[in-house]
């Protein structure tokens, strides 16, 4: 994302893939009130792999104390000093040339402009409260503990009394993910302290190596498995309500938040290679459940059971490919 600083309140202004400089309030995104200015005075434009910038004025746009003929298109560097009108102008500083990218704008004074990755943990990985990310068709959705909520542009994102707004400015990057179920394949030692995951989907695989956070995944495979064996519709397999689940791991529901945005993290590059969905872990008010994807439980060398979405758990049986 570009950012422009305003050198009147020294505000950051984000760039959109068009964006219109001008003295005119109904088609100009940043307004300049100078009588210097035009009503369109210069335009900036994503022209990957750069920004451009032209100007379409009386009085003529400088960068770097440098004027610009009318309609020539420069490229902008990070540091470049912008200004409208005069050569002596106030000066927009570029302080960023990234690409356009969905954002949150801050709303409340003194938060910073975030660029959104396709997942993205707030205030910070520390301390997550909220986890924004991308749904499996595109959407921006925000999964706090009483479950996800899809997210639009314009929409605000609130944690306690920090404020901002979602700006989606990227061009779509469409993920697709090959026919068939992910396998979660656990393999946990005999005492159950070391819980070693990894994930198949025909010829892919990631070994997701030990973490303690498995041990949450394992519970929720292992009621899949249960709920299955029992004949459970399958909307209905594999809830296990939050308040239980925090007993059965000893962990306080602040605690067991965190472990849940690590294991979505942790999924990343898996997400990212098309491996498997955020939605691998399901969540509704006060429940939380392991999503449509197979798995195959390893307690020692004995298998403790399999199951892949729409078959019942069984003991015995390989998945297919």
């Amino acid at each position: 994302m570009a950012i422009l600083t305003d050198p009147t309140t020294g505000a950051p202004h984000v760039l959109k893939p068009y964006h219109v400089f001008g003295r005119s309030l109904q088609h100009a995104d940043c307004n300049l009130p100078d009588e210097k200015v035009s009503l369109i005075h210069a335009t900036a434009r994503w022209s990957a792999p750069h920004w451009t910038l032209t100007d379409q004025s009386r009085n003529g746009s400088f960068i770097n104390g440098e004027p610009l003929a009318r309609n020539q298109v420069v490229a902008l560097r990070l540091g470049d000093e912008i200004r409208f009108g005069m050569p002596d102008a106030p000066a927009w500083v570029v302080t960023d040339v990234s690409a356009p990218a969905d954002m949150l704008l801050p709303v409340s004074a003194g938060l910073p402009v975030i660029a959104l990755q396709d997942f993205q943990v707030l205030p910070n990985e520390e301390s997550p409260l909220v986890c924004i990310y991308r749904s499996s068709n595109g959407p921006w959705l925000q999964e706090t503990s009483d479950g996800p909520k899809a997210l639009a542009g314009g929409d605000l994102v609130q944690i306690d009394q920090d404020v901002w707004r979602l700006v989606c400015l990227a061009e779509l990057q469409s993920t697709l993910v090959p026919s068939g179920f992910t396998c979660m394949k656990f393999e946990a030692s005999l005492d159950e302290e070391h819980i070693r995951l990894s994930l198949t989907r025909g010829s892919l695989a990631i070994d997701l190596g030990e973490r303690n956070h498995h041990y949450l995944l394992l519970m929720l495979a292992r009621q899949r498995l249960q709920d299955a064996e029992a004949g459970f519709d399958p909307h209905a397999q594999g809830w296990i309500d939050f308040d239980s689940l925090v007993d059965m791991l000893r962990l306080d529901k602040a605690h067991l938040n965190i472990q849940i945005f690590r294991l979505r993290k942790q999924f990343e590059e898996a997400v990212s290679q098309g491996l498997i969905g955020h939605d691998f872990i399901e969540r509704r008010r006060g429940g939380v459940r392991l999503g449509n994807v197979a798995v195959e439980v390893f307690r020692g060398s004995q298998l403790e059971g399999r199951w892949k979405p729409g078959a019942q758990a069984r003991a015995e049986g390989v998945f297919p490919a």
